[in-house]
């Protein structure tokens, strides 16, 4: 089941819906039909590669820090699906958050997220990313995909940790420790921009 919360920044409220999406294997003409779809969507609509989220407070806490970006006109990229993604993947350069959580041939694995400003309904917003994707091409909704795993081990390069900077991170558990310095990345990734 989809992940829907409620966002409020600056006095305005804000609903989010993340769901894990299992897809048909994309192929280049896909990605393109569906990068094409989602620059005509009325609403912010975002797909990550799910690989490079670790957890679903990870996506929540991106999603948060790029919508307060945009409110006080204090953005990196000018849309804010592209903010989201920098924040995610805590670089300021797209061409690196492309890399790490882009669409791509071959991708099965996605992370969806939708923003509308005010109180949305999860169908509403499911409706509208169904048919954003067309529903030949999702398998199932899985929201497994939103935690943290073993195939996921790559963001520790990514984000250049340390196993002393894990090992110093006050975590019941390693998931946790990765988790607590990827937030500290992007939390850095605003600071720098001031």
């Amino acid at each position: 089941m989809p992940i829907s919360k409620c966002l409020r920044i600056e006095n305005r409220n804000f609903t989010i819906l993340i769901a894990g999406l299992r897809l048909k294997r994309l192929t280049e003409e896909t990605v393109g039909i569906v990068l094409e779809r989602l620059s005509k969507s009325k609403i912010p609509v975002l797909l990550l590669d799910a690989r490079g989220i670790w957890s679903i407070r990870h996506i929540l806490i991106a999603t948060h820090m790029a919508l307060r970006s945009w409110i006080r006109k204090e953005n990196i990229a000018r849309k804010l699906p592209l903010e989201i993604m920098l924040y995610a993947s805590a670089t300021r350069e797209i061409d690196k958050a492309v890399k790490l959580l882009g669409l791509k041939p071959g991708l099965t694995e996605i992370v969806a997220c939708i923003i509308v400003e005010g109180m949305g309904s999860t169908e509403e917003l499911m409706r509208e990313l169904m048919e954003l994707l067309d529903e030949e091409l999702i398998i199932e909704v899985d929201d497994s995909l939103l935690e943290p795993g073993p195939l996921k081990e790559k963001l520790i390069s990514w984000f250049s940790l340390t196993e002393e900077e894990l090992k110093a991170t006050y975590a019941r558990d390693r998931n946790e420790a990765i988790e607590k310095c990827i937030i500290a990345r992007m939390a850095y990734l605003n600071i720098s921009k001031l």
